[in-house]
C-alpha cells in the first residue's frame, strides 16, 4: 500500500472535548443550584409589621420552613387590600425538598429532630403567608419546638428605608 503524506506545515487543531465537558458541568451546577434555592422560595405575601425589630442572622445553621396558604379561589389575584383576605388555612409546610400536609406534622417533628441532632445551634426561619391566622400557625410552631428548636425567626416585610432605619435587637 502506498501512503500519501502531505509535506509542509500542519494547521493547528484544537481539542474541544475539555471545553465541552466544562460547559456541561457548569450547566448541571447551575441547574442544581437553581433547584435547591427554588425549594426555599414559595410564593406568598409575608406579613407587615407595625414596629418591627430586625435581627441579622449570623453564619449559623438554618432551616427554612415555608407555610403555604390554601387559596379559597386559585384564580384570584392577590394585590391591594384584598391580598390579606385570601384564605386562612394551611395547604402544606415545606422544609427543603420535603413537603408535609397539615395532618402530617408529627413526621415534620421527627425530621427536624434528625436535622438538629449533632448540631449545637440551629435557627429556624419561618416564612408564612400574612393572610394566615395565628391559630393556623400555632400547631406548626408547637411541632417545631417539640423538635427541640429554641429560636424561630419569622419573616416579614422590611420597613421603609431598609434595616438601617429599624430598631435592632
Amino acid at each position: 500500500m502506498s501512503q500519501v503524506t502531505e509535506k509542509g506545515p500542519k494547521s493547528p487543531q484544537m481539542n474541544m472535548t475539555p471545553m465541552i465537558d466544562v460547559t456541561f458541568q457548569l450547566i448541571i451546577f447551575f441547574m442544581l443550584v437553581n433547584t435547591i434555592t427554588s425549594t426555599e422560595d414559595v410564593e406568598m405575601i409575608v406579613p407587615k409589621l407595625w414596629e418591627p425589630e430586625i435581627k441579622e442572622i449570623k453564619d449559623v445553621e438554618k432551616v427554612v420552613i415555608n407555610v403555604k396558604l390554601k387559596p379559597t379561589d386559585p384564580d384570584a389575584k392577590r394585590d391591594g387590600e384584598e391580598a390579606w383576605m385570601y384564605g386562612h388555612t394551611v395547604e402544606f409546610v415545606r422544609i427543603g425538598l420535603d413537603t408535609y400536609a397539615p395532618e402530617d406534622l408529627a413526621r415534620m417533628t421527627k425530621d427536624l429532630k434528625e436535622v438538629k441532632e449533632g448540631r449545637k445551634k440551629i435557627q429556624v426561619i419561618l416564612r408564612a403567608d400574612g393572610a394566615l391566622h395565628y391559630g393556623e400557625l400555632q400547631p406548626i410552631l408547637q411541632h417545631i419546638t417539640q423538635a427541640g428548636i429554641e429560636l424561630i425567626n419569622i419573616v416579614a416585610y422590611m420597613p421603609d428605608g431598609g434595616p438601617d432605619n429599624a430598631p435592632h435587637l
